[in-house]
């Protein structure tokens, strides 16, 4: 059995504490573990900015990946040390730290319209609204809303998804909503995410709702300038767009309603 090194995520401390986990997809850059919780972990096979918040970025395993070693059903090992795959130990030897939004004084509304960026009608509208009550500091009515989407569009990160995790997001990084109704909201979002929509999918949900995500979004949040933002967009088929959806309906908010 051959060792390969990697480096794991510290928001994924708490899911090696030992267990048993399954292959549940394999691709060309990446392979996704199931763990109890349910959780999921995802093996990257070419870390970058845009690499997931439940990552350990373990490149060297690309060989063994495209070699055919690595197959959906394989059973996975876990404990404090690393993955023990029936081909391979992954051991992990470092933590990275993933990127997290930090609160900023918002300023006015944003004079950019917010987009769809793709979203069907019915998300749109939920959203909306959910922004609407995040402002008026509702937080059982803003998650009842963001929970009704969940799982909505196609694809292992529905678009809907992407845009509930973009808007949790960037209200996280502004100090209007106040912490103890995201706190509220992010934890219905979570609970509810595991039972309406991919395991990919509720996973970046529940790192969303702390506050993290990929290098690649954070800094569109923090600097939203037009490369930053095509940065976003550039994520996926819709994902980046959704996300940007999201996002963007919170910039629009001046409190107790949205811009035109």
């Amino acid at each position: 059995m051959g060792l390969v090194a990697g480096a794991g995520s510290t928001a994924l401390l708490d899911a090696f504490g030992g267990g048993t986990g399954q292959v549940v997809r394999v691709g060309s850059g990446a392979v996704s573990v199931a763990l109890p919780g349910p959780r999921l972990l995802v093996l990257d096979l070419h870390p970058g900015p845009a690499s997931l918040p439940c990552a350990v970025l373990a490149p060297a395993l690309a060989t063994v990946v495209a070699a055919g070693a690595v197959v959906v059903g394989d059973e996975v090992m876990i404990n404090s040390f690393g993955l023990q795959l029936p081909s391979c130990w992954v051991q992990v030897s470092r933590w990275w730290s993933p990127a997290r939004v930090l609160p900023r004084e918002p300023g006015p509304a944003s004079p950019r319209p917010a987009d769809p960026g793709g979203l069907d009608a019915v998300t749109w509208r939920a959203l909306r609204a959910a922004v609407s009550a995040l402002a008026e500091h509702d937080a059982p009515a803003t998650a009842d809303l963001l929970c009704g989407v969940l799982g909505r569009g196609p694809g292992s990160t529905p678009a809907a998804d992407d845009a509930v995790a973009g808007l949790l997001l960037a209200a996280q990084a502004r100090p209007g909503p106040g912490a103890a109704v995201l706190d509220q909201v992010g934890r219905a979002v979570t609970a509810a995410a595991a039972a309406r929509t991919t395991p990919l999918s509720a996973e970046l949900l529940r790192h969303a709702a702390g506050g993290l995500a990929t290098r690649v979004v954070v800094r569109a949040l923090h600097r939203p300038t037009e490369g930053n933002r095509a940065a976003v967009r550039a994520l996926g088929a819709s994902s980046g767009a959704a996300t940007l959806a999201g996002a963007d309906l919170v910039a629009s908010v001046r409190w107790g309603r949205l811009a035109a």
